[in-house]
């Protein structure tokens, strides 16, 4: 069988996808003489090569995806903590809230039995011009004030049994032991 010469040019457009009919019947012819197989050999090794650094060169940067993964664990990872955190806050305020509320209702109960201990109430009882009014004091005692007459009383008047009278009254002071007023009193 006779050597065939090597045409690098028809294995170049071969390789590129670009040959024609005769290049394909040439190649067929080429690679069955086991005559150029050093000669293939070569050649094939220096195609491997350059595509070899073809692709090297077209390697993608891939980091983008590597960082969005490390992003995503790190998210859960931050999520985990702060939910755990967030569970930890509220139970705490939980607890103070129900160790405080007793605290604040007692101070509240204090606070307000004392404004109104210090506080003194007044009751005042008017008669208008060309009247006459009748009265009961808490404590029992029943009178009349007379026209343009008020009287004025504490609203502790058990515990202290004063009154302020402008104008004209009849009282009918009562003891609480006996049936019948002490004292009449017209002022």
């Amino acid at each position: 069988m006779e050597e065939i010469e090597f045409d690098n040019e028809k294995i170049d457009r071969f390789f590129k996808g670009k040959y024609s009919y005769e290049d394909s019947s040439y190649l067929d012819d080429v690679f069955c003489d086991k005559n150029n197989e050093y000669k293939l050999k070569i050649l094939l090794s220096k195609q491997f090569d350059e595509l070899l650094q073809q692709n090297q060169e077209d390697v993608k940067n891939l980091d983008h995806i590597l960082y969005r993964i490390h992003y995503d664990i790190n998210s859960r990872l931050s999520e985990k903590k702060t939910w755990l955190s967030d569970k930890i806050l509220k139970w705490t305020l939980l607890v103070a809230g129900i160790a405080i509320l007793p605290f604040i209702i007692f101070l509240s109960i204090q606070s307000y039995k004392g404004v109104h201990k210090n506080k003194e109430t007044w009751i005042e009882i008017n008669s208008p011009a060309w009247t006459r009014v009748q009265f009961s004091l808490p404590d029992g005692t029943k009178g009349w004030l007379n026209s343009n007459s008020s009287i004025k009383y504490n609203g502790n008047f058990t515990a202290d049994r004063q009154v302020s009278l402008k104008g004209e009254a009849y009282f009918d002071v009562f003891n609480g032991h006996l049936e019948k007023p002490i004292v009449n009193i017209i002022i």
